[in-house]
């Protein structure tokens, strides 16, 4: 099961293209889900790890994390998600500079529930203007990554331990973050 999504065509630098985006009947109740626990930050330098994501706010892993990050010099950028109190391993979700491409890396956490070929998923996506946005939804088993407003997704299910619910930011090289919006939904 995934999350409801609109498609429309866009046209991009490569032509015209199929996007797809959460639905927009979602994406507008998003504050009335999270019930008032939003997390809004705004030119947040990153180089290395934040744990600005406090886990007394998300407590569960039902999250909707948008991000919007400048290339600048980073290497790779994204999320740390469903991290526990005994490990910083996770699965991690971000963005390869050099290989212009989003992932979802689960090897550190999945090797007993996936094959491997389906540890690490990609896809191409290149940066507009220097910035990549990343919109992450992880609702319990469910993770949806949205890249530059839909242009790629990349879909899949996730088994995490109950207490493996930390969330943190990482970057190895600077970026900046423009604009990070995070939701608690759970319920």
């Amino acid at each position: 099961m995934s999350i409801p999504r609109d498609l429309s065509l866009k046209t991009t630098s490569e032509g015209l293209r199929l996007v797809q985006q959460p639905s927009e009947v979602v994406s507008r109740s998003l504050d009335k889900y999270a019930k008032g626990n939003k997390l809004t930050q705004r030119n947040l330098k990153i180089n290395g790890t934040s744990n600005i994501i406090n886990n007394a706010v998300f407590p569960a892993n039902s999250n909707w994390i948008d991000a919007e990050f400048n290339v600048e010099e980073a290497k790779k950028f994204g999320f740390k998600l469903v991290q526990s109190n005994q490990s910083a391993t996770g699965i991690t979700v971000g963005y390869n500079v050099e290989k212009q491409e989003i992932f979802i890396d689960c090897a550190a956490t999945e090797k007993s529930n996936k094959k491997e070929v389906n540890l690490y998923q990609s896809a191409q996506l290149k940066p507009i203007d220097g910035t990549v946005r990343l919109q992450v939804l992880l609702d319990k088993s469910s993770l949806e990554v949205f890249g530059n407003n839909g242009e790629k997704v990349i879909s899949t299910m996730v088994y995490p331990d109950k207490d493996a619910t930390g969330i943190t930011i990482f970057s190895e090289g600077s970026t900046t973050i423009k604009q990070l919006k995070v939701w608690n939904l759970n319920r």
